[in-house]
């Protein structure tokens, strides 16, 4: 499952692998012929990770001190290409001449000076202009990871927001980057149940739940994986003897406290709740900002 921090590590590799390298372009199985026909002996002159979402800038000229170019400093010839993987994309780099393409190969980058090669399979990989790059982001939320991530702009959304919490983490318009498996393990950390109103949010409670995804997203970029059991809980038996990265996602008991994890449908998706350790409290934010040291002292 492709969430934000494995996006953003797929940036940082390309970054320093491929940026500012005249590529070759092909789409091996036709699929994004037209947009590699485009960026084709074309040099990479940005990368740029939201969320779920990853965007190549092309253009035709090596743009001078690459290392500090935004967006707004491209030429607006530039070609920008989106890819969103999906549950199960990738886009790997190997030393050329690489493995045989498969199937679901959509995009071949070859980077002849470095002798790389990447490949790309993804639920969608499409192309346009610079106003179709900030058209897109402007349908994001915040994401966590990057230095522009504005909280205040998710707090103000919550303010008058109807929807639940957990539905509110997956929607990626309030805020990018955060799938299931972060959706699950966040609100469990933070003592929140997935169906507590999002607006009844104590401040406390959301700054602990943006710091925790703050830190957990930079876990992932640094480990490459989804993890998000503390290493103090990590090393301690487990009560339910569940010894993988996350607490309660995709569990029957909590690796917690041992009590049964129930799992529901929430915008669209399973999500999973330990009743003992994230309570239900319906509540305003004023009452809630009472209890939140219960929550912070039950998850240490």
């Amino acid at each position: 499952m492709v969430e934000g921090p494995l996006v953003h590590l797929v940036a940082t590799v390309h970054r320093r692998l491929l940026l500012g390298q005249r590529l070759r372009a092909s789409s091996p199985n036709g699929k994004f012929r037209g947009g590699a026909a485009l960026v084709d002996n074309q040099v990479l002159a940005l990368i740029e990770a939201h969320g779920k979402n990853i965007f190549y800038f092309f253009t035709r000229l090596k743009p001078a001190n690459s290392n500090q170019i935004i967006p707004q400093h491209l030429p607006e010839d530039a070609t920008v290409v989106h890819i969103h993987f999906g549950l199960s994309g990738s886009f790997k780099t190997y030393t050329a001449p690489g493995p045989e393409v498969r199937p679901t190969t959509r995009l071949r980058l070859v980077a002849e000076k470095m002798g790389i090669v990447a490949h790309l399979s993804a639920n969608v990989c499409s192309h346009g202009n610079l106003e179709f790059y900030r058209k897109k982001v402007e349908c994001l939320g915040p994401d966590p990871l990057r230095k522009d991530g504005d909280k205040e702009r998710l707090w103000a959304t919550l303010q008058t927001s109807r929807k639940k919490i957990g539905a509110v983490l997956m929607d990626q318009s309030l805020v990018a980057g955060i799938g299931n498996i972060y959706r699950t393990e966040l609100l469990f950390i933070t003592g929140v149940h997935p169906n507590q109103p999002a607006s009844s949010l104590a401040r406390s409670t959301f700054e602990q739940l943006w710091s925790e995804a703050q830190r957990l997203f930079q876990v992932g970029v640094i480990t490459g994986s989804l993890i998000t059991v503390s290493p103090d809980e990590a090393l301690r038996p487990s009560p339910s003897r569940n010894g993988d990265d996350y607490y309660i996602y995709s569990h029957k008991y909590c690796r917690r406290c041992d009590g049964e994890v129930r799992r529901w449908k929430l915008a669209q998706r399973t999500v999973f709740a330990c009743e003992v350790c994230q309570p239900l409290i319906q509540q305003t934010s004023k009452t809630q900002e009472s209890i939140d040291g219960i929550f912070r002292e039950r998850s240490l």
